[in-house]
């Protein structure tokens, strides 16, 4: 990969140089490189939600009471599930909160 200034994209590939590259793989490229910035962006927003559960010490004794198996599988269906879209997440973060309540006081 190259930095092509010209262009003003951040990673073109140019095989030959100085030549701008053609639509297509401009296009590529662009897609790359969104797909890149909402990957970064689907982590920050991951760390963001363990920051929310900042009642970690309830978090932490629900956790023990369940069995570890069952906890390891639904903590894999959690993330399976949460990034599948967006817009969802912020309605199950609810429905998951009152699920998390409930849980620690039964």
């Amino acid at each position: 990969f190259l930095r092509d200034r010209s262009t003003g994209v951040g990673a073109v590939h140019i095989r030959s140089f100085g030549s701008k590259p053609s639509p297509e793989e401009e296009a590529s490229v662009r897609r790359r490189i969104w797909k890149r910035r909402r990957w970064r962006r689907r982590i920050w927003r991951r760390r963001r939600w363990r920051r929310r559960i900042s009642a970690r010490r309830k978090w932490r004794r629900w956790r023990s009471t369940i069995s570890k198996r069952r906890w390891r599988r639904w903590r894999s269906t959690i993330s399976r599930r949460r990034w599948r879209s967006w817009r969802s997440t912020i309605s199950r973060r609810r429905w998951r909160r009152s699920r998390f309540s409930r849980k620690s006081r039964g």
